[in-house]
């Protein structure tokens, strides 16, 4: 019985469409921006020489998209702008995260869009602690914000936790 009643019932909710007229859909496609960063980052141990470290994060955004990863958040110090994990007593071991795997521009942003829309398309992100940092014995940590902007001026945001050891 349901089944002679459908196409009765659908002309009864879909007017429109009995009569011939045209319906009109549209929909509306807004930047937007996936990303995959790890929740926390365990640097090796630091022993007084230079640490060296690599992290990867994935991003995928709507095409066309042009989006702005920054990293923020955490303490800086005074010198060089490096980050800091803070450790016992407040001691601050410094460090810096990089875009490239020579270590000498310090990470801004993504300045280009991932390619398709469609693929996880994968960034380095190139960590160091510099050497000569005498550091009291203990775990340092702090944490940093991740930002997302797929270009429409609102960051998502993600925390990211940060970890080292001093033997």
């Amino acid at each position: 019985m349901l089944a002679k009643l459908t196409p009765f019932l659908f002309l009864l909710v879909f007017p429109a469409l009995a009569s011939g007229a045209t319906m009109r859909v549209s929909a509306e496609v807004v930047n937007n921006c996936v990303v995959s960063v790890p929740s926390s980052v365990i640097l090796p141990a630091y022993s007084g020489t230079q640490v060296r470290s690599r992290v990867e994060f994935q991003l995928r955004c709507t095409k066309g998209a042009m989006p702005i990863v920054s990293i923020g958040g955490g303490v800086l110090t005074s010198s060089a702008g490096a980050r800091v994990l803070i450790g016992p007593d407040g001691g601050q071991l410094a460090y810096q995260i990089y875009s490239n795997p020579a270590y000498n521009f310090v990470w801004d942003a993504v300045t280009e869009p991932p390619a398709d829309g469609l693929s996880l398309t994968s960034y380095t992100l190139y960590w160091a602690m510099p050497s000569g940092q005498a550091m009291a014995p203990g775990t340092y940590a702090n944490s940093l914000d991740f930002a997302v902007d797929p270009g429409t001026r609102t960051a998502k945001h993600y925390a990211i936790r940060v970890s080292s050891l001093v033997p």
